[in-house]
């Protein structure tokens, strides 16, 4: 885990319920793990137990169907991703990859795709996520 921001109380000594917000400004796509570590003026400190917190629809393979040998996956950290791209028969076939922005992969087969349905297989993060092409 690591801090992403903090919320200082306006009540000192309250013994009323609070309530508090705090947004994740940069949030990654996919599962994250928030927890909350509470600190009290008296210097004790509480953690609480992880929830998960889903960003969904931000994932995907575009342009999907595909008309050529090119194409691009989002992902959260590009650089510490493993991608693995299967034929529906389940024979590995390379890919070329070339950074597209921050967040993106864009890849290429070093092979001409025939008509069908291919997997990439995207694991990062301690996640793996199966993505299922279509070649045209």
């Amino acid at each position: 885990f690591e801090p992403i921001g903090e919320v200082n109380d306006v009540a000192v000594n309250s013994t009323s319920l609070n309530t508090y917000k705090f947004t994740d400004a940069n949030p990654y796509r996919g599962t994250s793990y928030y927890r909350l570590k509470q600190l009290d003026l008296s210097g004790t400190s509480r953690t609480y137990s992880a929830v998960p917190v889903t960003l969904d629809g931000v994932y995907g393979v575009y342009p999907n169907p595909i008309a050529s040998n090119n194409f691009t996956v989002s992902l959260d950290e590009p650089a510490n991703a493993v991608l693995q791209f299967y034929s529906a028969t389940g024979r590995s076939i390379e890919v070329e990859k070339s950074t597209v922005g921050t967040s993106s992969v864009g890849l290429k087969p070093t092979e001409k795709l025939s008509s069908g349905v291919y997997l990439l297989r995207v694991e990062e993060r301690g996640q793996v996520r199966l993505h299922r092409l279509v070649v045209q």
